[in-house]
């Protein structure tokens, strides 16, 4: 018994040092091509790489099989479409949640608030990154956090400008999930509408005792909405004043339209 155990182990520890030692060979291959280097010498390929001629002609087949590489006329190998892409939508996502950052920081020192990214997660809403006052501020919510959609201001927001479908389908599953909050669901309708008016969603108390909350989408070039930011802070430096709503409103509305304009349409 003891042997059979030794030899399952032994069996996988091998498996894991072949995976590992295959990821490395398409990594080598990749970075050779990413260099400009042209792999139609095999022999020359092989000497740089260190991978073998009939290695490196069955990675080339397969991740040309896969669109990660594409042929080039002179017959050898090129980084494909699909390889870039990713990478592109990579340094993109990078890139946009670096400046949404700023503007979340930005917002949180100009009017004293605790300011969130937050995301669509089928009917919930995820909470990816914040920004907070130097002040301390009391609120339940923290980043890593999923939230159902209709429990926070944001989650309305992000609710409100979703499609006809995809609003149907959050509400069923929300009254699914929590029958018990049909009276307060059925009222969405009329709020998106006010929402909507706005350009944002205002809480106050609403779901958090003495906090009050801003929330506006994050829109794509074609309208889809992919997130919201929140703005949150206590009633007594959250006034339900015009003056301050109009200011915090309209610094928020603005941020997110230009940090709108980052994002790729999905």
């Amino acid at each position: 018994m003891q042997e059979d155990t030794q030899a399952t182990k032994s069996a996988s520890a091998s498996a894991t040092h072949a995976s590992s030692h295959a990821v490395k060979r398409v990594f080598q291959l990749l970075d050779y091509l990413a260099q400009g280097f042209n792999s139609h010498n095999l022999s020359e390929l092989a000497r740089q790489t260190g991978i073998n001629r009939v290695t490196a002609m069955r990675l080339l087949q397969a991740l040309n099989a896969e669109g990660i590489v594409s042929e080039r006329q002179d017959g050898g190998h090129e980084l494909g479409l699909k390889f870039l892409a990713l990478a592109a939508r990579s340094l993109g996502a990078s890139d946009f949640n670096a400046q949404c950052q700023k503007a979340l920081q930005t917002l949180s020192r100009q009017f004293h608030v605790s300011a969130y990214h937050v995301l669509p997660e089928s009917d919930n809403v995820f909470y990816l990154a914040s920004a907070m006052p130097a002040t301390p501020l009391t609120t339940n919510i923290r980043t890593g956090v999923h939230v159902p959609f209709f429990a926070v201001t944001p989650g309305l927001v992000i609710w409100a400008y979703q499609n006809d479908a995809t609003r149907h389908r959050m509400l069923q599953e929300a009254l699914a999930k929590w029958p018990g909050k049909k009276a307060s669901l059925a009222t969405l309708p009329e709020r998106r509408a006010r929402i909507l008016n706005e350009g944002c969603a205002w809480s106050f108390s609403e779901f958090d005792q003495g906090i009050n909350a801003c929330a506006a989408p994050l829109l794509d070039a074609q309208g889809q909405v992919r997130g919201a930011i929140s703005l949150v802070a206590p009633e007594v430096s959250f006034p339900d004043e015009s003056v301050f709503r109009q200011s915090l409103s309209g610094a928020l509305l603005h941020s997110c339209h230009q940090l709108g304009a980052l994002l790729t349409p999905s």
